[in-house]
């Protein structure tokens, strides 16, 4: 049975805008769903947004809302390596959206392969969230190792580490337990110590107290070499239902894993031809699959 409103939540800040325009027309052209839409926005500019809208005009089954964050004053938290601090929007979902109990939250890298409505109608029990765990993490090196933060962090060796990136949430559950203040709070006490800030936030506060869904739910592109690392994550890989480009973006090199899946979406969106993407001005992208997996693309300059 199809929901009447499934809300769908991302953030964005102008650089990732093409990424918003993708992750919702893959979204919206597989499903049926009537998808209330709120883009959590980190001063994506005007031009973009028009783009944006302009890529969607075939669909009819949306709102869509962009939702100013500086109420939520981002700025206090830590700005790392490659993350923005509009990653730290995902900790107010509840509170944004108090008239909902069920929230999907997807990062704007991110592709949907399936309809979504299979994806929402997963049952959160008693948990506040679900999510997929990173299968690979306990092979990183130090920093990066799961096992090492698990440690530096206090948290219960037993706990598998979650992907943030793609999650379902239970708003009532967030707003009982005042989660919004306790991922503030933690995050603010740690900020020294984090290197995926809202990943190990997240998961300091859900150690052992979230829903663990299939591999294929959140499929990030930069664990393709240790795609082979377990039986599930090499199935996740042949079949996902999400793929989430963690790591390079595939609006920028051709050479990502799953490059092929994005740029079929990203020609469907008022985004393409994006000058200057992969160095060219493209008139022509040529797909071909190496071993009838592996995307190797060739781009004619115009």
């Amino acid at each position: 049975m199809v929901n009447k409103t499934i809300p769908v939540v991302t953030a964005s800040n102008d650089k990732y805008a093409v990424g918003v325009a993708t992750l919702l027309y893959s979204i919206l052209d597989k499903t049926k769903a009537f998808l209330d839409i709120y883009v959590l926005d980190q001063n994506i500019s005007d031009a973009k947004k028009k783009l944006i809208r302009q890529s969607l005009n075939r669909f009819d089954n949306y709102k869509l809302t962009y939702v100013n964050m500086d109420r939520f004053d981002l700025d206090r938290f830590p700005n790392l390596e490659h993350y923005s601090t509009s990653t730290f929007s995902r900790y107010f979902l509840a509170d944004i959206l108090p008239q909902y109990d069920k929230i999907i939250y997807t990062d704007s890298d991110v592709i949907f392969m399936d309809d979504i409505q299979k994806y929402y109608d997963i049952d959160l029990g008693n948990k506040g969230l679900a999510a997929v765990t990173e299968e690979t993490g306990v092979k990183y090196g130090l920093p990066w190792n799961h096992e090492y933060r698990k440690k530096l962090f206090g948290i219960n060796p037993k706990h598998k580490y979650f992907a943030a990136g793609n999650i379902i949430i239970s708003g009532d559950y967030w707003r009982k337990n005042k989660i919004a203040d306790k991922l503030v709070a933690k995050t603010l006490e740690k900020k020294d110590d984090l290197k995926a800030p809202d990943l190990d936030v997240m998961n300091m506060i859900f150690a052992n107290k979230y829903k663990q869904i299939d591999l294929k739910y959140c499929v990030c592109a930069h664990a393709w070499a240790q795609r082979n690392a377990s039986s599930k994550l090499a199935a996740s890989f042949k079949n996902p239902f999400i793929i989430h480009y963690t790591g390079r973006k595939p609006w920028d090199y051709d050479t990502v894993p799953f490059a092929q899946e994005f740029l079929e979406v990203l020609e469907k969106t008022k985004f393409y031809p994006i000058k200057g993407l992969y160095g060219h001005q493209i008139k022509k992208v040529r797909k071909y699959k190496l071993f009838g997996f592996l995307p190797i693309l060739s781009i004619e300059e115009k």
